[in-house]
C-alpha cells in the first residue's frame, strides 16, 4: 500500500484500490459552498444577481463585518372579502342611484 492510498485508507475508512474486481475509484462527492461578492458603490447601492425587482430586504448588522439580509414576504389580503359589501346594496341605494343616473347630463341620447 502506497502512502496516497494509506492516507486515503486513515481518512475515509477504505482502500479504494484495494478491490480488484472494479475498475473505477468511488471517491465521496466534494461539498463547495458557493460564496458571491456584493460590491457598494458611491450611492451606497448593491446589486444583487438573484434578486428580482421590487423585493424588499431586511438588514440586520451584527457587527464584526457580518451582515444577515433577510427577504421580507409582502402580507397579501383580499381586498373586499365575498360578501362584505353587501351591506350597500339595499332597495333604498338602487332607488337613489336611478334617480342619479336619469338625471345624469351623461347619458346617452335616444
Amino acid at each position: 500500500m502506497t502512502a496516497r492510498n494509506q492516507d486515503f485508507t486513515s481518512t475515509f475508512g477504505t482502500d479504494p484500490l484495494s478491490d480488484s474486481s472494479t475498475l473505477e475509484v468511488i471517491l465521496p462527492p466534494w461539498n463547495f459552498a458557493s460564496v458571491k461578492t456584493l460590491t457598494v458603490d458611491d450611492q451606497q447601492r448593491i446589486r444583487m444577481p438573484d434578486a428580482k425587482p421590487r423585493q424588499v430586504f431586511a438588514y440586520e448588522n451584527h457587527g464584526g463585518g457580518h451582515v444577515t439580509l433577510t427577504l421580507v414576504e409582502p402580507v397579501t389580503k383580499e381586498p373586499f372579502p365575498k360578501g362584505s359589501l353587501r351591506k350597500y346594496i339595499t332597495e333604498e341605494n338602487n332607488a337613489e342611484l336611478a334617480a342619479l343616473a336619469r338625471s345624469s347630463s351623461l347619458q346617452l341620447p335616444e
